[in-house]
């Protein structure tokens, strides 16, 4: 049997053998997909005017704007918990448990289904958006990144996990690629939502 290489991982919080089994990360690649991700969404927000700030409810209940503040908010929240798992420090880290069923869904399907939760208070957007503050957001996102680059080698070997509210208990690593999927679906409605609104 090959040995996973330093920029794998299959395993998460401490293994138990009957956890379910998800997919490899390859840590690298994820980085390089939320970069273009992260590159989409300054794009569209860029060249929506003001129609990124006005709804189309038969795709949507949230503008392209709701959409990105959100997405801007969950990213930061994913990539600090990858920053604490790395560092093996902070509230949210658990020793037990394990992903659920639609988390080996979501993770190994890479996709992140439409309706399939509900988002937290904490990372919804509101009625109205400030433009200044998606920007901030976004921009933090951009920082977060770069220091996740800088910690790559270390996130497939974090121990320990931090709990999704919709998906279980994730490693480092599966918390980066469910930023990734998260991110790429909010993209994707936003898009949906601005092709709606467009002369």
């Amino acid at each position: 049997m090959t040995p996973a290489s330093p920029d794998q991982v299959h395993s998460g919080p401490r293994a138990l053998l009957c956890r379910p089994v998800l997919p490899a990360v390859q840590v690298s690649d994820e980085l390089d997909a939320l970069e273009e991700a992260l590159d989409a969404c300054a794009a569209l927000r860029e060249g929506g005017g003001e129609r990124a700030f006005e709804r189309a409810p038969a795709v949507s209940g949230w503008s392209a704007a709701q959409h990105l503040y959100h997405v801007a908010l969950a990213t930061d929240l994913a990539f600090r918990n990858v920053r604490a798992l790395v560092r093996g420090s902070g509230p949210m880290i658990v020793q037990e448990g394990e992903p659920n069923a639609l988390a080996v869904r979501v993770l190994t399907e890479g996709s992140y289904p439409r309706g399939a939760s509900q988002a937290p208070r904490t990372v919804q957007p509101g009625n109205d958006v400030d433009p200044e503050f998606l920007s901030e957001e976004m921009r933090r996102n951009r920082e977060g990144l770069a220091e996740l680059r800088a910690l790559a080698e270390a996130i497939p070997r974090a121990a320990d996990g931090v709990p999704h509210k919709d998906l279980g208990t994730l490693s480092a690593a599966h918390w980066l690629r469910f930023a990734r999927l998260h991110l790429e679906h909010h993209l994707a409605i936003a898009r949906d939502v601005a092709a709606a609104l467009a002369p």
